[in-house]
């Protein structure tokens, strides 16, 4: 690969066996790959949206996979709280194509599903001991609960396209993948909610943490 009057050549080799060619690409082709192909820039817009309304988002931090227990990366981590409640959210970003859409398949939640934990972090004294521990889950469910009985709830994705023969693809590797480490990331941040009642300063904390997979407009 050489530079050559503000445009870089390359040598190329073909996957579907056509002879090696020779192109060329400028700074132009560079910053369209930015706009429309960049995970990272994807990444970056999703972060700014995270920054405004008194949230507090971090970027690109590490964490242990519990079930790998490879060290990871995750995208973006949010948190908001009011009072004594806290909301985190675990973040992945994946930046797809037009071309090739995310299908979600849903069929109506049950009974049983309709339900979401909540972390009662309390502050050790010897007035306040919550059940003997100083860290619980609470499980909650009814008609106050975000995930609701009988609305529709993804069961299986699929991304759509199709090849240049003309026939259709489907594909689901690259966003399970992401889902997964957002699933990893957000029990991270379950399991670091054991003393969230610093965060409100005060002698409890009930916290909720969801995982969240955010994709382009028009590509779901």
């Amino acid at each position: 690969m050489r530079e050559s009057q503000g445009n870089l050549e390359s040598n190329v080799g073909i996957a579907d066996g056509e002879t090696v060619k020779r192109w060329s690409y400028g700074r132009s082709d560079i910053s369209e790959y930015l706009k429309s192909e960049d995970d990272f820039a994807f990444e970056l817009e999703i972060l700014r949206s995270c920054q405004v309304g008194g949230f507090e988002a971090r970027h690109g931090g590490a964490y242990q996979d519990p079930v790998t227990r490879k060290d990871r990366q995750f995208d973006i981590r949010l948190m908001g709280h009011k009072d004594r409640s806290i909301v985190k959210l675990a973040i992945e970003c994946k930046n797809l194509k037009l071309s090739f859409p995310l299908v979600v398949s849903r069929i109506p939640r049950l009974p049983k599903e309709s339900v979401h934990d909540i972390v009662i972090s309390s502050r050790s004294s010897l007035g306040n001991v919550v059940m003997g521990k100083r860290v619980r889950k609470l499980t909650v469910a009814g008609p106050g609960v975000v995930f609701r009985t009988n609305e529709f709830v993804g069961k299986s994705t699929a991304q759509v396209g199709r090849a240049k023969s003309g026939e259709i693809l489907a594909d689901d590797a690259e966003v399970y993948e992401k889902w997964s480490q957002a699933l990893g990331s957000a029990f991270d941040l379950v399991t670091s909610s054991a003393t969230d009642y610093e965060i409100v300063n005060d002698s409890a904390a009930a916290t909720v943490v969801f995982p969240v997979l955010v994709i382009p407009d028009n590509t779901l």
